[in-house]
């Protein structure tokens, strides 16, 4: 029995319905043991809830490692709605793990809203760490050794006061007695000793097997994996950090290729087949049963598997028994009703990719929070060597087709205010391309484009109304219509050289423009007839009127 109370060790979240989002920091600590768990309060409308016969489950998944599971809770108190789970030693590897709660109800299946999980790292240089049979029983004898003191002190104390008792027969058997226990404890001690160093080869060994993560600590240098401290590589076993990757037999690039390019974290993602390719499968509300003969051992639950009808039906993957792979619901796409069956025997694709993403940055501003602002991704350059040097952000084609997009907003729900920005910047953009005809800009919607030599396909003119009596600003828009008789005035030149101003005046009688700096020489206004226009152009110190 812990000395601690479960109310140490546990982290408390409250569940009132199926759709309770869970807002607390959960959090796991790499190397843990029996050690951090859940405990969780079913209630319902706020009220206390007898919640016996109830079973709850969490299913999880680690978003970078890959382990994934299904772990029982263990009922507390279920006249209270209490249950509590503790985290599996699979689960507790540096990163975050997304899951949820299954509750199972007189035969109802339901999982609540996700919540996730975050293992902080331990201390040093570790690396993610798959869980393996001798890591645990390392880990439990460790905390075996720890408990020594709780084990063994009681008995201690117990020969100390048959020692104030004893006699001197008593008093020689009492001594060998402790000298047997001193060994016991200098045995257990050395034990520890080498518990601990049989640990770090074990999570060595088990980092070397499975992590995909590789770190070097020292100094870059050459090129691949060494010129990189860490390299993140995705789908793709035989890949490596391709920083700077010239090859001994390709060296003659060095006299080509002049960067000695060094990088901090490299990161990789492939695209790949579907795990499973597979036809002449037959169908039913929750399963899909494929030919005899065909291995399913790489199937994992929690894979998405897409069929080959057009449209075509999805669904998760909860299990596998024999030739049948369960699946918790069929969705045809666009259609969001339980209880679909696919018809025929058209095939599967097991745990597809139609869209590999190498980094994947969210940022979470909740409503409740006191963040005003945020920040995904900030591209630092501490520059004191000259101007006009380094790239914050620089997209690179590498290969052999052309990619669509170089930067891309999106955000149909609420979208960007602003899809690029360049505060204080000296050129705010820059187009490098030599072709004339390519797009400098282009609005796929309106179809207003201008080509790199200028030019354009429509002109387009804000339009502004000045009533009489009034100075109009030509800043707000280079066309004025006046549609109030009486006497119209400008603002002054200064500030505006190059400006070019239309004023209409679309009422059945001439009106007056007032001011002061007309060229042609005007004394203090200029007349507009009917139904006519005039041209104004500044050049910063007067008016030119035509």
């Amino acid at each position: 029995m812990s000395i601690l109370s479960d109310e140490f060790y546990y982290q408390p979240i409250r569940i009132d319905t199926i759709n309770t989002r869970v807002f607390a920091d959960l959090i796991a600590k790499e190397g843990d043991a029996n050690g951090r768990g859940l405990l969780v309060t079913l209630t319902e409308n706020g009220l206390m809830k007898d919640t016996t016969g109830i079973t709850l489950i969490l299913k999880w998944e680690h978003t970078s490692v890959g382990n994934q599971g299904l772990d029982n809770f263990e009922a507390v108190d279920p006249s209270k709605g209490l249950y509590k789970i503790t985290y599996p030693t699979e689960m507790l590897n540096r990163g975050t793990v997304r899951a949820f709660i299954q509750i199972i109800d007189s035969g109802k299946l339901a999982g609540v809203r996700n919540i996730e999980i975050t293992v902080d790292r331990g201390v040093g240089d570790d690396t993610a760490i798959a869980s393996s049979n001798s890591f645990t029983a390392l880990a439990q004898a460790l905390i075996d050794v720890t408990n020594l003191e709780s084990t063994y002190a009681p008995r201690l104390l117990a020969v100390e006061q048959q020692l104030s008792e004893a006699d001197a027969p008593r008093l020689l058997a009492v001594e060998q007695q402790l000298s047997e226990a001193d060994a016991r404890m200098d045995g257990f001690t050395t034990l520890s000793v080498s518990l601990q160093g049989q640990l770090a080869e074990t999570v060595e060994d088990v980092e070397l097997a499975h992590s995909k993560i590789k770190r070097n600590n020292e100094n870059t240098f050459g090129t691949y994996e060494n010129a990189a401290v860490e390299s993140i590589i995705a789908n793709n076993e035989s890949a490596r950090a391709e920083v700077l990757g010239i090859r001994l037999e390709d060296d003659h690039i060095l006299a080509t290729y002049t960067n000695r390019d060094s990088v901090a974290s490299y990161h990789s993602n492939r695209s790949r087949q579907p795990t499973y390719n597979i036809d002449n499968v037959a169908y039913t509300v929750n399963s899909v049963t494929v030919p005899p003969g065909i291995d399913l051992s790489k199937i994992k639950n929690g894979m998405i598997i897409d069929t080959k009808h057009n449209p075509k039906f999805s669904g998760f993957i909860v299990g596998v028994v024999g030739q049948k792979i369960l699946i918790n619901n069929w969705y045809e796409m666009g259609n969001t009703t339980k209880g679909q069956v696919p018809s025929g025997t058209t095939g599967i694709l097991v745990d597809p990719m139609t869209t590999p993403w190498v980094d994947n940055s969210n940022l979470y501003l909740a409503a409740e929070d006191d963040s005003l602002d945020g920040v995904v991704f900030e591209g630092g350059i501490i520059n004191e060597k000259a101007d006009n040097i380094g790239k914050a952000f620089n997209a690179v084609s590498l290969g052999t087709k052309s990619p669509e997009v170089g930067f891309k907003t999106t955000g149909a729900r609420s979208p960007f205010m602003q899809g690029f920005n360049a505060h204080n910047a000296g050129a705010a953009f820059v187009n490098s391309n030599e072709d004339v005809n390519g797009f400098l800009l282009y609005n796929e919607k309106t179809g207003y484009r201008i080509k790199n030599g200028g030019r354009q396909n429509k002109l387009l003119l804000e339009i502004a109304y000045a009533s009489a009596n009034r100075t109009f600003d030509p800043r707000n828009a280079p066309i004025y219509l006046i549609n109030t008789p009486g006497i119209i005035r400008i603002l002054p030149p200064s500030g505006m050289g190059g400006a070019i101003v239309y004023v209409l005046n679309i009422l059945p009688s001439e009106i007056l423009m007032e001011w002061n700096w007309w060229k042609p020489t005007q004394p203090g206004s200029i007349t507009i007839p009917a139904m006519s226009m005039k041209t104004l152009v500044s050049d910063g110190n007067s008016w030119y009127h035509f």
